[in-house]
């Protein structure tokens, strides 16, 4: 869990689960794809002129027909998308997107290509046009979208060599305290045991910390430490390695750092090799076999293990926890001490590595070490690395062709400058009077919900009172941050980062708003927290989020335009796409992460015993709906516990989008050509945000460890858990979409 990052978002990231420092992203459709297109065009005007004909048969006033421009437009992108041909009552998301996927094929630098995708993409495109027409100036002295402007064009223009970048990657292992790499034992290793290596290095391979708000003292921040997460190879192929998937992405992983190893003593054995990548693997292994999966890290009250650093000392002994943490706030010129508080996350697997490092033989925990900071730089600092970890990626995700250059260079930017991309972002792109139009939907999708919970029928007044103070308060941050137009608090955001110049490395840089980022989170802790303040996203982003711990949900500025979000189209279409986004946020403060969160975002128990339980009872109904479904594509079946919270939003988060719809007075307008009501309208649009074609491989990974559905099951199952759904489409009693046990929360 990443305590400084939004706990719940409503697509998953790019770069979701055993991403490569390079994440993958789109190209451009395949050379034949415009032809196709240029033909279907001409099949849609024709077809939109015969149902235009047709309307007649739905008894449609003309007046009620949208007959703009921009409404023909989305007319024609809906006609496009649908498959006409199946019975919405048998599997609606073919039948909203079954010509979607038929001509649109994932790009060969993608592992998967959505509307969600194909917005980023549309963003992206966006902030690099803007990244290399902006003006610049070289100097001692940068403004923070400078310094981003110049980061970038570094990025995409670097100049030095092949062997001066690679030595700039040696330089920087050398100051880390790593002289060579790999060794093959014990007499070879500069340190005499792995007190002496965490000493000098870090214990962050092997424990994850931060800095970040206290779930219980709410107004301040707090040192946590945690479980690692496994990037590369996820936890469940490296705990059980042996099945087909498992193994193939396993030998990918071995040959990586076999063939990363060769590049560093070209005269290593085979044999060498071998050992080399198999003790690794082990070693990783070990610590992926006490970590604890997502499913059972669901209750945020066990992650509240709060005691002193004199405390930690004396429960884990074997490490020197002062210093090391010392050795990390060094970097922000502050002291620990003893009296300091920490917050441990998961004190099994705390105890579980005190016991590998010490039975662990040093050279392995060297060469692990050294591995994952080759990992961190090595794409960055040497061309053939790079393409090693391409090699991976093709295993790992499917993916046939590498992304551009510029797309890693804007992915590395994005997460280090992302307040002044977005910056830039937002002075060169974002519409204003959208805030105002999403300001007034967010409030009738907060007092639709509102509604609802004074309409739930198996909750008790106490918890009823408790939710709807807590739905109150709830904050809406649309767009972007008001401070993010404020030059000096956004300048400040980005002190610690050396000036950027044309001739430096992109490594050096890179360290540089490495070093600014960890800096910045080191110093939370002497600060207060102020939530109000606090934008856990850049304004560049496509994605929505909800935070428990600050109970606000955020709409960033790249996710407000269509298909979410259009102005004069008829509201069933915003309602359906950005409403149920709207909804699905707010459903989140109240799903089975969230409600463990008071109204204002304090970790406490606020649920009277059956309230909780009748919550509970329902909330296996889904565990068991969802859990049920096997995913024919990768014969793997969902995990029920890990999806239930976005499940459970993306079900009360459709109910209260079409509930909202309804308030509407043209609720009747529709589209020309398509000979679908309002109604049906709300509901293909809502399928729409979902249409998508994915790998094999990436559906795999995403079945296991991503914790939304995919994407067909997040349009199949609410709609039919949806008597709204099924009334609006008339579905018999006895269809596929009308499931028999339907599953509701609120």
């Amino acid at each position: 869990i990443f305590l400084d990052q939004p706990w719940n978002y409503f697509q998953p990231p790019e770069s979701m689960r055993r991403s490569t420092p390079w994440s993958s992203r789109h190209r451009n459709m395949l050379p034949h794809a415009g032809q196709l297109i240029a033909i279907w065009e001409f099949l849609l005007i024709l077809l939109l002129a015969e149902l235009c004909a047709a309307e007649s048969l739905l008894d449609i006033s003309p007046s009620k027909v949208c007959q703009t421009e921009v409404c023909l437009e989305r007319a024609k992108m809906i006609l496009a998308s649908m498959n006409q041909t199946e019975d919405p009552c048998t599997d609606f998301y073919e039948y909203a997107c079954g010509n979607w996927t038929k001509t649109h094929e994932i790009p060969d630098d993608k592992s998967q290509i959505g509307n969600f995708q194909i917005l980023r993409e549309n963003v992206k495109s966006d902030v690099k046009h803007i990244l290399l027409n902006a003006t610049y100036e070289e100097g001692e002295c940068q403004n923070a979208t400078n310094k981003a402007i110049l980061a970038y064009r570094v990025c995409v223009c670097e100049t030095a060599n092949e062997t001066a970048k690679f030595n700039d990657l040696l330089k920087l292992l050398t100051k880390d305290g790593f002289t060579e790499w790999p060794i093959h034992n014990i007499q070879c290793s500069p340190y005499g045991n792995y007190t002496q290596l965490l000493n000098k290095t870090s214990f962050l391979p092997f424990v994850d910390f931060s800095v970040s708000q206290d779930l219980k003292n709410i107004s301040s921040n707090v040192i946590y430490l945690d479980q690692i997460e496994f990037k590369w190879v996820g936890r469940n192929e490296l705990i059980n390695q042996t099945t087909n998937a498992s193994a193939k992405i396993v030998a990918a992983y071995k040959m990586l750092i076999a063939e990363t190893a060769k590049i560093f003593k070209p005269n290593l054995t085979e044999g060498e090799l071998q050992q080399l990548s198999e003790t690794i693997l082990r070693f990783e292994a070990t610590l992926a076999k006490h970590s604890k999966a997502e499913e059972d890290r669901r209750n945020f009250s066990s992650f509240y293990n709060e005691m002193n650093i004199s405390i930690l000392s004396e429960t884990y002994p074997k490490i020197e926890w002062l210093k090391l943490l010392n050795n990390e706030f060094a970097l922000a010129n502050m002291t620990i001490k003893e009296n300091e508080r920490v917050i441990v996350m998961e004190p099994g697997y705390i105890q579980a590595v005190e016991k590998i490092l010490e039975e662990t033989n040093i050279s392995t925990l060297y060469n692990y070490f050294y591995w994952t900071q080759i990992r961190t730089y090595g794409g960055v600092a040497s061309k053939k690395l790079e393409e090693l970890f391409f090699e991976f990626k093709k295993e790992a995700f499917g993916v046939k062709k590498d992304v551009p250059l510029w797309k890693k260079c804007l992915t590395k930017l994005s997460d280090l400058m992302t307040h002044a991309i977005g910056r830039l972002y937002v002075d060169k792109m974002f519409d204003t009077n959208a805030k105002e139009t999403m300001d007034n939907l967010v409030g009738v999708l907060n007092s639709t919900f509102g509604e609802m919970l004074n309409n739930n029928t198996w909750m008790d007044e106490p918890t009823r009172n408790e939710s709807l103070k807590k739905l109150q308060k709830m904050v809406a941050k649309i767009g972007y941050p008001s401070w993010i137009l404020n030059d000096t608090y956004l300048n400040g955001l980005y002190e610690y980062a050396p000036a950027v110049f044309l001739n430096y490395s992109f490594l050096n840089v890179l360290l540089g708003l490495q070093l600014n980022r960890k800096i910045q989170q080191l110093l939370k802790l002497r600060q207060p927290y102020k939530k109000e303040d606090e934008w856990y996203t850049g304004a560049a982003v496509v994605n929505a989020f909800y935070n428990p711990s600050t109970n606000d949900i955020t709409f960033p500025a790249g996710i407000l335009q269509p298909p979410f979000f259009q102005d004069g189209v008829p509201p069933s279409l915003n309602m359906g796409a950005i409403g149920m986004v709207i909804g699905h946020e707010i459903t989140h403060g109240f799903d089975d992460g969230g409600r463990q969160f008071d109204a204002d975002g304090k970790l406490q128990n606020w649920w009277t015993e059956n309230a909780e339980k009748n919550f509970l009872k329902n909330a296996q109904c889904f565990i068991e709906q969802y859990g049920n479904v096997t995913v024919k594509e990768v014969n793997l079946t969902l995990n029920g516990i890990n999806t239930q919270g976005e499940n459970i939003a993306d079900n009360s988060g459709l109910k209260a989008a079409y509930l909202a719809f309804k308030k509407f007075n043209d609720t009747d307008q529709v589209l020309p050509g398509l000979n679908l009501t309002g109604d049906q309208l709300f509901f293909v649009s809502n399928a729409m945000v979902w249409c998508e074609n994915i790998r094999e491989a990436r559906l795999r990974s995403d079945v296991q460890y991503d914790p939304h559905s995919p994407t067909k099951y997040r349009v199949n199952l609410p709609m039919g858990n949806s008597e709204d759904f099924i009334a609006v489409f008339a579905c018999s009693e006895n269809s596929t979409m009308n499931i028999k046990k339907k599953c509701t929360m609120w």
